[in-house]
């Protein structure tokens, strides 16, 4: 008997710790990583921005992005079918906070982090303020209302 591939997904929101513990447990059990993140970077590159910069999701720029993406659906369903594809294959580990909700094999873990938290961990990870990692991890979840 054939064994199934392995499919694992951390999910969480921005902060929450999904690359850390994602990557880390790629590494140990030899899995391939890929993150909703990068996917999304990857649409933004297709669309004209220039992601790649740290920060770059909370600058004027990423947050126009994050806008566009969220008056067009075609955005997301591009970056989940990409996920699907990715899953699909098996022996990956994703870092997405939508696959719980549309990966139907595979192992789901939920992070969760206090919203302070959260925010010291963007700010040190993008460079920015404690104060301005608050305003923009607000703004992002007000408009995802999960």
């Amino acid at each position: 008997m054939a064994k199934e591939p392995i499919v694992i997904c951390i999910c969480g929101m921005a902060g929450s710790g999904k690359s850390t513990v994602a990557k880390k447990l790629a590494e140990k059990y030899g899995l391939k990583y890929y993150s909703g993140g990068d996917a999304l970077k990857a649409l933004a590159i297709e669309k004209g921005y220039k992601p790649l910069e740290k920060g770059w999701w909370e600058s004027p720029e990423g947050l126009s992005f994050l806008e566009n993406r969220e008056e067009n659906p075609e955005f997301d369903k591009a970056v989940d079918k990409k996920l699907l594809e990715v899953a699909e294959q098996g022996n990956v580990i994703l870092d997405s906070w939508t696959m719980p909700w549309l990966l139907k094999k595979g192992f789901k873990i939920w992070l969760e982090a206090s919203l302070r938290k959260r925010a010291e961990r963007v700010a040190k990870r993008d460079g920015i303020s404690v104060e301005k990692a608050l305003k923009a991890l607000k703004s992002k979840e007000e408009k995802t209302k999960i």
